[in-house]
């Protein structure tokens, strides 16, 4: 893969308001970012879980006013409203009302995280801002790329929903001391035990592999007490001839290995940490 840094990633997404003197509250205890102590104008992202804790969508949002906007980076907005519009109650002050879409901007770079590269959002008809101008759009390829290089997930699909944001590499998204909220009580005992079952990890390989492809490890890799399944294939990109680069759930007792040779002729792993993941 080659990466430039002159490119911007130019999208539109849904944005939605929440309304009412208790939406901070609200938002609070049902996300993982410590949404209290945001400043007004700060973009910030926060993470909505099940109530045992695996990932279930990321929300970027911005406090304005009485005002919370937001979009849905990752996720599926309908399921995201519907959940939380469950649990409204009167004294919580607060509804939710669909906004029209916003232009999202973002630098990309290879040299640092997602979550560090300069992010706005724009409303209709406004004028570039002038950290934007003269850089290229990234076409579709060329986004999803710079993604998977990130360890940036596109979809919540039936392996992300496995895990929970801190095998995703979202632990600076996450506040376990700010109160309660859905899936805090699992995080906190995960975060007391000080270790995790899997650690997300990007890869390139000489064999084409596919989502949901088990990563098998040939015998000589076995002990009696160690599976020999130690991962899955979340998600895959060409790269170069009968190349595959992608994302992959490791087990952490190999998520430190460089090289891993599969079996049944599966060719070589090669794994890194990927740019955006935060160890937790």
């Amino acid at each position: 893969m080659n990466y430039l840094n002159n490119y911007c990633w130019d999208t539109s997404l849904p944005l939605f308001k929440l309304e009412g003197q208790g939406c901070k509250n609200f938002l609070n205890s049902q996300t993982t970012f410590d949404v209290l102590g945001i400043k007004e104008g700060n973009l910030f992202r926060t993470c909505w879980l099940s109530p045992i804790g695996r990932f279930k969508a990321l929300l970027e949002a911005k406090v304005v006013g009485q005002y919370i906007y937001f979009v849905v980076l990752i996720g599926d907005p309908k399921e995201l409203i519907d959940g939380l519009n469950k649990v409204i109650f009167p004294l919580d002050r607060v509804e939710i009302y669909p906004c029209d879409q916003i232009r999202r901007l973002q630098i990309i770079s290879m040299h640092e995280s997602w979550k560090e590269s300069e992010t706005q959002w724009l409303p209709k008809e406004s004028k570039m801002p002038e950290k934007f101008i003269g850089l290229k759009t990234g076409d579709q390829k060329f986004i999803q790329q710079w993604k998977t290089k990130q360890g940036f997930p596109d979809d919540v699909n039936k392996i992300l929903i496995k895990f929970n944001p801190f095998e995703i590499g979202f632990s600076d998204f996450v506040n376990l001391e700010k109160g309660c909220y859905l899936g805090q009580e699992s995080l906190s005992k995960l975060k007391n035990i000080g270790r995790l079952k899997y650690h997300l990890r990007f890869f390139e390989s000489d064999k084409k592999l596919n989502p949901g492809d088990k990563i098998n490890l040939p015998d000589t890799y076995i002990s009696d007490t160690l599976n020999k399944n130690v991962g899955v294939i979340y998600s895959s990109i060409p790269s170069g001839k009968g190349n595959t680069a992608g994302l992959a759930f490791i087990r952490s007792r190999f998520s430190s290995t460089e090289n891993l040779t599969l079996d049944d002729d599966g060719g070589n792993l090669n794994l890194k940490i990927p740019i955006g993941f935060k160890e937790f």
